[in-house]
C-alpha cells in the first residue's frame, strides 16, 4: 500500500518538480509559483514572465518542444517518485488526423465535410 503524502512532503514535490520545470522551460525569466490546497491533491500554479531579465523580447516556446518537455518532466517524475499516480503525457496516442489550415477549418466548418 503507498504512503499518503504529508502536506510538506508533497509540497517539497511539487516544487522539486517545478525546479526541474523552470530550469529548462525558463532558465533566464521570472518565475513565481504558489502551492494551493482547496481540492483533494495539492496544486501548483506558476507565473512566467513572456520576457527574459532585461530583455524586450518575448519568448515563446514552441508547442512540439513545449510537448517534449512535459514529457521529459513526466520521466523525472516517474524515476523519482515511482510511488505517484499514473503517467499523464507519456505513451498516450498521437493525433493522426490530417492538419488543415484555420481558412480550410472555417470553409469545412461553414459547408460541411466534402466527400
Amino acid at each position: 500500500m503507498v504512503k499518503e503524502k504529508t502536506k510538506t512532503e508533497g509540497e517539497a514535490v511539487l516544487f522539486e518538480l517545478a525546479e526541474a520545470y523552470v530550469a529548462k522551460r525558463a532558465p533566464r525569466q521570472l518565475v513565481w509559483g504558489r502551492v494551493h490546497w482547496e481540492t483533494e491533491h495539492p496544486r501548483l500554479h506558476l507565473v512566467i514572465s513572456a520576457n527574459e531579465v532585461r530583455s524586450p523580447r518575448r519568448v515563446r516556446v514552441p508547442k512540439a518542444k513545449f510537448t517534449k518537455l512535459v514529457e521529459k518532466l513526466e520521466a523525472f517524475k516517474c524515476t523519482r517518485w515511482p510511488d505517484l499516480p499514473e503517467k499523464l503525457w507519456q505513451h498516450r496516442k498521437r493525433d493522426n488526423r490530417q492538419r488543415c489550415t484555420h481558412a480550410e477549418e472555417q470553409v469545412t466548418r461553414r459547408t460541411g465535410p466534402n466527400f
